[in-house]
């Protein structure tokens, strides 16, 4: 049965969550293996799940390809997503003192789920189907290609890798303005990065003020306003920056007397205004 499999790895990416969460110092290594084995362990369940119930080989072997070229196109924005999701989450969790709050147990957990989404759509588009249902399927699939190629350079396997010695985790900086929207009509964008900066720019205002993805906001802003114009593997080792740098605020809550959640320097400076870490 397939529930087994799934509780199994819906538990395992649970725990890792939490081991996460109580790692420190936490690595970028650390980071780009966790996700990418999470994501792959989920679509090879998923396959072993669904090619039994195909009958002839050539949808078999489409629907391998499909679910290889499903996790690369939605590789950025499932890790975005993810990200997005964990902040809801701790928003709520912060609300409520007697509740344990955590980031990486549902940033696994939707990367697993999410993944599976995906080979499970693939599945579903290789059956005859109206094409009506393609018609649908094509804006957010534009917008995850868009997303995750939005310049030649990141026509490769992966948009990232462990990182060497040239990055650097950037200092604590929290969000002041929305630096996507105004810049779609500026020259110098292709078409992909538009499509990028309209989506994160609608993205950036349903971001929650909670500890943790407050700061990762503030050093994604920071991030963008120093490298305004770039490619997908750029933007994606900013989120990697965004979560390095706000790792040691998982846990902490508006009225935390820890010295960790009470950090009020070094703040990015913008018209000589500091802004305080707690809101």
């Amino acid at each position: 049965m397939i529930y087994l499999p799934i509780a199994i790895v819906a538990i395992a990416a649970f725990i890792w969550g939490l081991v996460t969460d109580a790692t420190q110092p936490m690595t970028q290594h650390y980071l780009f293996w966790s996700i990418n084995t999470i994501g792959l362990a989920t679509v090879l369940l998923a396959l072993f799940y669904l090619l039994p119930r195909l009958n002839d080989t050539p949808r078999k072997l489409l629907l391998v390809v499909g679910a290889f070229v499903a996790w690369r196109v939605s590789y950025f924005p499932f890790m975005v997503f993810s990200g997005h999701i964990a902040s809801i989450v701790e928003w709520v969790m912060v609300q409520v003192p007697a509740v344990p709050v955590w980031i990486w147990p549902t940033f696994f957990l939707s990367v697993a789920g999410l993944n599976a989404f995906a080979v499970a759509a693939v599945w579903y588009l290789i059956q005859p189907r109206d094409w009506k249902i393609y018609a649908i399927v094509t804006v957010p699939a534009t917008v995850a290609l868009a997303i995750s190629f939005m310049t030649l350079d990141d026509l490769k396997l992966l948009p990232d890798k462990p990182w060497d010695g040239s990055h650097s985790v950037p200092e604590v900086s929290l969000p002041l303005n929305n630096p996507y929207l105004p810049r779609i009509a500026n020259e110098g964008y292709t078409v992909f990065q538009r499509i990028h900066l309209f989506a994160a720019g609608n993205t950036y205002a349903t971001i929650p003020e909670s500890p943790w993805a407050r700061v990762v906001k503030g050093v994604l802003e920071a991030e963008f306003e120093g490298n305004p114009v770039a490619g997908s593997a750029d933007r994606v080792q900013e989120h990697y920056k965004g979560y390095l740098s706000a790792h040691q605020f998982i846990g902490c809550r508006y009225d935390s007397t820890e010295k960790r959640c009470q950090v009020t320097a070094p703040f990015r400076r913008i018209s000589n205004t500091r802004v305080p870490l707690r809101p």
